[in-house]
């Protein structure tokens, strides 16, 4: 039997990835209040996120990282994760793939600007 792909869709994305963050959080000890509070996010937010309920920013995935010592890529599905006969999944991680890019290129500029500010 098959499990659930996680690059299926969006939510499952996000399911899968609030899911890894509850288990990080509690595995460090935290509670969620505890957690909230060292990325600046409300309670709530962050039940949200941790339900897949919610859309999560990369600032926010950097500050969870910091906060638990975590590597982003903690987040991403493992290999056992993903069908290894499915083109729909190579399909959607190509596009998780071309958003992430997108992202990367947006990150340098905010830090670039950043550090012009800086300099």
């Amino acid at each position: 039997m098959n499990k659930p792909d996680p690059l299926s869709d969006e939510k499952s994305f996000r399911v899968s990835m609030g899911l890894k963050i509850a288990e990080a959080r509690k595995n460090r000890g935290y509670s969620q209040q505890g957690l909230s509070e060292l990325i600046d996010v409300n309670r709530p937010t962050l039940s949200k996120i941790e339900l897949g309920n919610t859309h999560i920013d990369i600032y926010t995935v950097t500050l969870i990282c910091r906060a638990l010592g975590l590597e982003i890529d903690y987040f991403m599905p493992d290999d056992d994760d993903v069908y290894d006969d499915s083109s729909e999944t190579v399909r959607v991680g190509l596009s998780y793939l071309a958003k992430g890019s997108a992202l990367i290129k947006r990150g340098e500029t905010i830090v670039r600007s950043a550090l012009q500010r800086v300099v």
